[in-house]
């Protein structure tokens, strides 16, 4: 069970950090690992296990002349994860530790809005510098696909994007990590928390506000922050599905079906993305809980 051996000795934490290093869809174990440690021992051993996990990935570049750039954007997301793990540790709330991501990555956000003279056009040179990279190396791409790559991609909006999906990403790692700690001390803790998560009504109606000033206001800093803002209600939605398959015992084919489709819809760039978003910010005005647990007992109470 990797629990079970991220919670052994530094070293495997600290490799499980080199793997989601070494192959970055694997982060979130990466993260895992630091978060577990983290809560299980404190947080200097957190960040001693991420220094050991990036500094052998980096050891092993060196040697190969390879880059050591992209270790920084590693270790940055990791301290986000450390963070947050301190915020839990303490306080024992998850709605907290996530308030408190929100806020680090909104000033993570600012650092680059406010370090890049043009990010969009840096965005936009890194775009182009990939797909130069992609032909360099024998993939073909047209000039179309090309044209196509650059009207596509949101460049104004991509700092926003991005630091929302390193903010999910985060986060992924923060829930795996919290639910390996409660295995190990309290099995089932971890599903009960994220099921009852509240965000609040004040991050809720500040969040629609965004929005809305978004949709009336040219502001590229407006938009970036509204790019960060939908990432956070994506979690508080699937957390309600998670609540009501939990609740009303539909079985976990839903929750597939319901993450399938949030994804292909994402990929896809379909309208129906924000439907996971909106039924997140929605439901934290409405207390969606409280209105949906009222109809399901009178739904038994029916059927009696």
């Amino acid at each position: 069970m990797l629990a079970q051996f991220a919670d052994g000795r530094r070293i495997q934490a600290a490799s499980l950090v080199a793997f989601g290093v070494v192959f970055p869809l694997a982060f979130v174990f990466s993260a895992a690992a630091v978060v577990l440690t983290a809560l299980r021992r404190s947080v200097l051993d957190g960040m001693l296990v991420a220094g050991l996990g990036i500094a052998f990935v980096g050891v092993l570049l060196g040697l190969a002349g390879g880059g050591l750039g992209s270790l920084a954007g590693f270790a940055a997301a990791l301290l986000l994860c450390i963070a947050m793990a301190d915020v839990l540790r303490r306080f024992s709330s998850l709605a907290l530790t996530l308030q408190a991501g929100l806020a680090l990555s909104l000033v993570m956000l600012a650092v680059i809005l406010l370090g890049l003279e043009d990010p969009a056009a840096y965005w936009r040179g890194m775009v182009v510098q990939a797909l130069d990279q992609m032909a360099a190396q024998g993939s073909p791409i047209s000039d179309a696909q090309r044209e196509l790559w650059m009207t596509a991609v949101p460049f104004n909006a991509m700092s926003g994007i991005v630091v929302g999906m390193i903010l999910l990403m985060c986060w992924g790692g923060l829930f795996l990590g919290r639910s390996w700690q409660a295995r190990l001390v309290n099995p089932g803790g971890f599903r009960k928390e994220f099921h009852q998560l509240k965000l609040g009504k004040a991050l809720a109606f500040g969040s629609a506000a965004v929005f809305f000033a978004d949709t009336m206001v040219s502001m590229d800093a407006l938009l970036n922050v509204a790019a960060v803002l939908i990432h956070v209600w994506i979690v508080q939605g699937l957390s309600y599905f998670h609540w009501m398959v939990g609740v009303s015992g539909a079985g976990m084919g839903w929750l597939v079906l319901v993450y399938g489709l949030l994804i292909f819809f994402w990929l896809t760039g379909n309208p129906l993305a924000v439907t996971v978003p909106v039924i997140g910010i929605v439901g934290e005005m409405i207390d969606f809980r409280r209105v949906a647990g009222r109809f399901l007992a009178r739904n038994k109470d029916d059927k009696k």
